[in-house]
């Protein structure tokens, strides 16, 4: 259907014009007149041509050929973004008594018109804001410019989305929140960026929003939760690098924090309130409350996953090399701590979906502490589902150039080969002939297969790697814990200290309360009391396979 093609919809044997070109014909009818008495008769005009124009804006929604690609405001787009939302009706006065006005006028049958005059507002910003939306192309963390008055006053309009949703009957409260889905992302960016300067204010929202969650979620249903998952996201891997002031004012408050409830300050204000550990451990605890077993649940964490590994790639392509303790460092590393904390709850067929993404990202040149992490996720993958060992021996076969900066992954993997194969105790030794098989081969065509007596550094290098914590004391299944994933391992791996989140942090966070059998805090190992060693893993050209010891 051409542009300048109208579409018509027939109405009580009337047809109406609802192309985006017939829009300033009602908006005339729409317009209040001058202050004067209302008559039935301009107050019927009124409503039936707020009804219009909301079919308009429907119509148009369906058929988006009848829809102008242009941004430019017209008197439709004017009109509508102006509205008074939630403006009612004044019940008309006439001095003509009829049956027909007292009927129409009733408390009952008036109610209803106003009502029906309030969802149309609504039916008309929310299609405006959709077509902003989608014309709009917004980068991450902005889902529209405040070009609209309802978004550049998105608390006052939220207000009226809520003073609406006690007016209008369930059947009609549809519109209203679609214009929330649209205008609550903005709000939250707004208080994420405003978080990065004064503590607390995320922490406020996520506990908030997961106390909500909470309840829908023991109620089988994730529906309210599913539609915010980028919150969800944005608390998981939340926290800033301050500044040298700014740490001043964090060390002060974890100080204060340590004293316990000695100290006055403790007992006044809860820590939980200021510090930004807390947002990322009120989003793991509501995590660790979700049922695999529940399709809602299930759905909710699988789209979580997808947009962690999405985040992580996007992350590696903006900056191919990063230092340590840097934004980026700290932001790969939150992803795959909550990736870890999500695998218990994966089934066979999802990782079949994200398999590959998990493998790529091992290719990928990262720091010490994130490639535990992802070694750590593809071992517990291979033990639980052996199905996926064909596509691990895979990694090995993908050239030189990939297998430089992957390489020591892969390998490492490897060195827990007695786990990974647990059970599967009839295939451990043609599993182990084929990782020799492979890892050799890679090494081969690296040129490196030289004795690795001849090079001193690299026999210095195997003895550090034999006394390394990732190859002597971690246990990938029994050291399976919060303790491990964001405390020690952090700690072990040289993360800096504002990374480590002790598990007392979890326990003190009463928001989300866990079941009282939930063991799954504490680490049962004694990886909890080794000390960082000297020697971190890295891929390093070359010289790569050294770093390991030839496979019979």
């Amino acid at each position: 259907m051409d542009h300048g093609q109208q579409a018509r919809s027939r109405k009580g044997g009337h047809e109406i014009p609802t192309d985006w070109n017939s829009c300033p014909y009602w908006l005339q009818k729409v317009v209040p007149f001058p202050p004067q008495e209302p008559t039935l008769g301009r107050q019927i005009q009124r409503a039936v041509s707020m009804a219009a124009l909301a079919m308009v804006c429907e119509v148009i929604s369906q058929k988006p050929e009848l829809q102008l690609d242009s941004l430019d405001v017209g008197p439709p787009e004017t009109f509508i973004s102006s509205l008074q939302l939630n403006q009612t009706l004044q019940k008309p006065h006439t001095e003509e008594e009829s049956s027909f006005f007292e009927e129409s006028s009733s408390s009952q049958g008036w109610g209803k018109i106003v009502a029906q005059y309030i969802h149309d507002q609504w039916v008309c910003l929310s299609f405006l804001l959709r077509k902003c939306h989608t014309l709009t192309p917004a980068s991450e963390g902005e889902v529209l410019e405040p070009t609209l008055p309802a978004v550049a006053m998105a608390v006052r309009t939220l207000q009226s989305a809520l003073e609406a949703l006690t007016l209008l009957p369930s059947e009609q409260v549809l519109p209203v929140f679609r214009c929330m889905r649209i205008l609550v992302p903005k709000i939250m960016y707004r208080i994420i960026e405003m978080s990065a300067i004064k503590t607390g204010v995320f922490n406020i929202l996520i506990s908030y929003c997961c106390r909500s969650w909470v309840v829908s979620a023991s109620n089988v249903s994730l529906s309210i939760a599913k539609n915010y998952s980028e919150l969800v996201l944005e608390a998981c891997i939340f926290g800033t690098v301050f500044r040298r002031d700014q740490r001043l004012i964090q060390d002060v408050q974890t100080f204060i924090e340590n004293l316990g409830h000695e100290c006055a300050a403790n007992v006044v204000i809860e820590n939980t309130k200021r510090e930004d550990h807390y947002v990322r451990v009120c989003a793991v605890k509501f995590l660790c409350l979700l049922d695999g077993s529940n399709m809602s649940h299930k759905l909710f964490m699988e789209d979580l996953a997808i947009k962690l590994l999405d985040k992580d790639e996007l992350v590696s392509k903006s900056r191919t090399r990063y230092y340590v303790n840097s934004q980026q460092h700290r932001v790969k590393n939150r992803i795959w701590q909550i990736l870890l904390v999500l695998f218990p709850k994966f089934d066979q067929d999802f990782l079949n979906k994200i398999i590959d993404k998990i493998f790529q990202a091992g290719f990928i040149n990262n720091q010490a502490s994130i490639k535990y992490f992802i070694e750590w996720i593809i071992i517990l993958i291979l033990h639980k589902f052996p199905q996926f060992l064909p596509k691990f021996w895979n990694c090995f076969s993908y050239g030189e150039e990939n297998l430089k900066t992957s390489i020591c992954t892969f390998l490492s993997v490897l060195s827990h080969l007695d786990i990974i194969t647990e059970n599967i105790l009839e295939k451990r030794s043609v599993c182990g002939g084929v990782g020799g098989a492979r890892s050799s081969g890679a090494c081969g065509e690296a040129s490196v297969v030289p004795s690795r007596s001849s090079f001193s550094s690299a026999k210095k290098n195997w003895q550090r790697i034999q006394e390394h914590f990732f190859f002597t004391a971690f246990h990938p299944l029994k050291d399976y814990c919060l303790e491990t994933i964001f405390y020690i391992l952090p700690r072990l791996s040289g993360l800096i200290e504002d990374e480590w989140i002790a598990i007392g942090k979890f326990t003190r966070f009463t928001d989300i309360p866990l079941d009282a059998g939930f063991q799954w805090y504490l680490s049962t190992t004694q990886l909890c009391e080794l000390k960082p060693g000297d020697w971190s893993q890295q891929d390093i050209g070359k010289d790569f396979c050294f770093l390991f010891p030839p496979v019979v």
